[in-house]
């Protein structure tokens, strides 16, 4: 049963033979609600549930999710690029439904997760609205792209949250700043850098925060993005000086708005020495990669994920 509250109240309305999850359509912009259910069945009506009140999105909300497909991010080819299987294309896609989403156990989609899960992110980080929303701790880590079994975030486990998640991903498209590109060191001296990086949607993002810190030979996987310093910078690029000369030193990128922040840029490893830099560069060298772990095994082969 579903009720309007507020100056505007209207009747209780009722939906009868339905089961979970139910998804109540066909309500108004930026109003509030009431919504109990109650059990029958051949002896009659049950003692009811707990009442929920929520409040609908603005009309401005919604014109920002209309304007997703606009955006110059395109979640379908991403996963054409990462090599997504035609079967399961279909997933990628925020308006995929829930009979969509259940393909990923029943429909061979398993293997494909990852690359959906990191297609459909598009590089933000919707963690705050997936905590909002209720999904499980468990299962936030996909909030962040990140599907490992180290994580605790399986699919089968995960699967009932996805629908949040999901719409977690289509806010964060519409709202957060992308995560910025080719991030490297335009010059390097005896003790200060100078990074300069791709912006992704200027409009979206209203400044950049630069992460940084001193690494040892003693890291270890799940340290790869901590950092004890941070510069901010309006522009797509900084100088950072005060650093120790012949140190190696990690750096990374984050986009930030009113709305939230992009996921980090890759990792630029810098040994700050002028001679190093003039004698040592690799152009386009990757970042490290992290989280690397035994996902399964026999007796005649291993498999990794990282």
């Amino acid at each position: 049963k579903v009720q309007k509250i507020g100056p505007t109240a209207g009747k209780q309305s009722s939906h009868s033979h339905v089961y979970s999850p139910f998804i109540l359509d066909r309500l108004e912009s930026g109003s509030t609600y009431e919504v109990f259910i109650e059990p029958v069945n051949e002896h009659g009506i049950g003692q009811p549930s707990s009442r929920q009140v929520f409040r609908t999105t603005s009309k401005s909300l919604e014109a920002a999710l209309d304007q997703v497909s606009e955006h110059h991010y395109d979640q379908a080819q991403c996963c054409e690029k990462s090599g997504v299987r035609p079967q399961c294309l279909s997933l990628c896609s925020y308006n995929a439904s829930s009979f969509q989403i259940d393909r990923l156990v029943d429909g061979g989609c398993q293997d494909d997760f990852s690359k959906i899960v990191r297609c459909a992110t598009g590089g933000r980080d919707h963690l705050p609205c997936c905590a909002k929303r209720g999904v499980a701790k468990e299962c936030q880590p996909l909030c962040q792209a990140v599907h490992q079994q180290s994580s605790g975030a399986e699919l089968a486990a995960c699967l009932p949250a996805l629908g949040q998640i999901f719409q977690c991903y289509e806010e964060g498209t519409a709202s957060l700043p992308p995560p910025v590109r080719d991030l490297k060191a335009i010059s390097v001296s005896d003790d200060k850098v100078f990074l300069a990086w791709k912006a992704g949607d200027v409009g979206k993002t209203a400044h950049y925060e630069v992460f940084y810190r001193q690494t040892t030979n003693l890291e270890e996987d799940t340290e790869v993005f901590n950092s004890d310093k941070q510069v901010n910078s309006k522009m797509p690029f900084v100088k950072i000086a005060g650093l120790e000369t012949g140190k190696m030193y990690r750096f990374f990128v984050v986009a930030r708005n009113d709305k939230g922040t992009s996921l980090p840029s890759s990792i630029v490893t810098l040994n700050v020495s002028s001679a190093a830099y003039n004698t040592n560069q690799k152009n386009g060298a990757t970042s490290p990669p992290h989280q690397l772990e035994l996902d399964s095994r026999s007796s005649t082969w291993l498999e990794f994920t990282w």
